[in-house]
């Protein structure tokens, strides 16, 4: 059975302009998974390092953030913070739907975060919308032979 399936990026300009312009599906997003609306591509910042203005939705509003061109966030704060606030995105693929409730998986909140063992319950409309065994992960992949050995590690799942 195909169907769609949602991929998340590290970001690229180019492909955050054709979102923006709504020529492909997608979305840009903080890593924390905060949905961000680039407003302005050429923003003339200080230090010239930040041309893109954005706003962060923040559960309540919108905030402003400075970002470079590779999605990286303008922090003075410790680097946890900056991998965290940086951007990604999320675009729509093609592919075999892979989840049935009990099926095993690997689930993580966030790309800083180690993979953990669980099992698949459903699909949500959160921003961390894998369900299983009783909370919400932002990502979520098959466990199988090719994904067994990054159990307990922060490693990318590169299918």
């Amino acid at each position: 059975m195909m169907g769609k399936k949602v991929v998340r990026i590290p970001f690229n300009l180019e492909l955050a302009k054709k979102i923006m312009n709504g020529e492909i599906e997608g979305r840009i997003l903080r890593n924390d998974g905060a949905n961000v609306r680039i407003v302005s591509w050429n923003y003339i910042s200080m230090s010239e390092k930040y041309p893109l203005a954005c706003f962060v939705e923040n559960g309540i509003s919108e905030q402003s953030a400075l970002y470079t061109n590779d999605g990286k966030y303008k922090s003075w704060e410790d680097k946890d913070i900056r991998n965290r606030e940086d951007l990604s995105i999320e675009i729509t693929s093609f592919g075999k739907i892979q989840f049935k409730p009990f099926d095993k998986v690997l689930v993580r909140q966030s790309e800083t975060c180690k993979w953990e063992a669980s099992f698949f319950s459903n699909i949500t409309d959160e921003v961390h919308k894998y369900r299983c065994c009783g909370m919400n992960y932002m990502f979520c992949i098959p466990y199988d032979e090719q994904t067994a050995h990054l159990l307990g590690t922060k490693d990318n799942w590169e299918e």
